[in-house]
């Protein structure tokens, strides 16, 4: 559908093909104010918002938690106060009067207009914002996709770790290893629920390894040298950090058959990769790269 119509009053939302022939949508739809910004830019909310509504919404039509997925519209404010007819079984305070086929309700509604994303053509996709103010969250662009009726299907991936780990703060992690450490926290993530244990304890190896060579000041060693030459050469010492990243290394021996075999190892299961999670976590923390709680 075309246009989208906001009754402030009441939360009410309407869709239509243009504001004379709306219906109200029941149950109400998940709207989030929504926010282009570019390359290393943050979001100025004042200029996103015209009076007090929001500049452009994000409407959700899907939701996938464990791919950390949202697919939905992008509708652009036109004005506050527009005209409309509309269908809405739900009101009785208004007047009614007929309007094309069948009986609809006279009102006034902030108005936006579905949003065709040209802007998104041919150049380098932004970061984009949901939510409103510090109450907000990063998602970035995976997908544009032409829809038969109404404006492009947009599909956003979430930068947030969805409580799983802590969220990185991008002014204190090293330049050099920010980008390949947040792909192995992507990874880690996305692990979870998906697939075996197992691959999520060797995810999380992954990320520490990065983490420790950094430190260590070889990105070539893998967790358990990298752990040992940041504590020969003096970089570091002994601490929660090490010894986290070593139970994780320990764990990771487990996923190997013939370790099992010939020590007489469990099978890791979820608790395990849990365990691992967490000890992340600490790392990461004690790093001191993760956003202040």
């Amino acid at each position: 559908m075309n246009y989208l119509g906001i009754d402030n009053s009441s939360g009410g939302v309407f869709i239509g093909a243009d504001p004379t022939k709306a219906e109200r949508v029941h149950p109400r739809p998940l709207l989030t104010p929504i926010v282009f910004v570019g390359r290393g830019e943050s979001p100025d909310w004042q200029a996103e918002r015209i009076g007090g509504d929001p500049r452009a919404m994000f409407l959700e039509e899907q939701y996938d938690l464990l791919s950390r997925l949202r697919r939905g519209r992008v509708y652009r404010w036109q004005r506050s106060g527009n005209q409309w007819w509309v269908a809405d079984p739900l009101r009785r305070d208004v007047r009614n009067a007929a309007a094309g086929m069948g009986f609809r309700f006279e009102m006034h509604l902030v108005t936006y207009q579905c949003d065709r994303l040209e802007v998104l053509r041919g150049r380098r996709l932004p970061k984009v914002y949901l939510g409103d103010g510090t109450h907000s969250t990063r998602w970035t662009i995976a997908t544009v996709e032409g829809a038969a009726a109404g404006g492009p299907i947009l599909t956003l991936r979430a930068k947030s770790y969805m409580g799983l780990l802590p969220e990185l703060d991008p002014s204190k992690v090293p330049p050099e290893v920010g980008p390949d450490l947040e792909k192995r926290l992507d990874a880690v993530v996305d692990s979870v629920k998906r697939v075996d244990p197992g691959t999520t304890v060797d995810c999380c190896r992954h990320a520490l390894a990065i983490i420790f060579g950094h430190l260590a000041g070889d990105r070539t060693l893998e967790l358990g040298a990298g752990i040992q030459t940041y504590l020969a050469t003096g970089k570091g010492s002994e601490q929660v950090r090490t010894w986290a990243a070593r139970i994780v290394a320990r764990l990771h021996s487990r996923t190997k058959p013939n370790e099992q075999e010939r020590l007489g190892l469990r099978v890791l299961d979820d608790g395990d990769a849990q365990l691992a999670i967490e000890c992340l976590a600490v790392v990461l923390k004690d790093a001191g790269w993760v956003v202040a709680d």
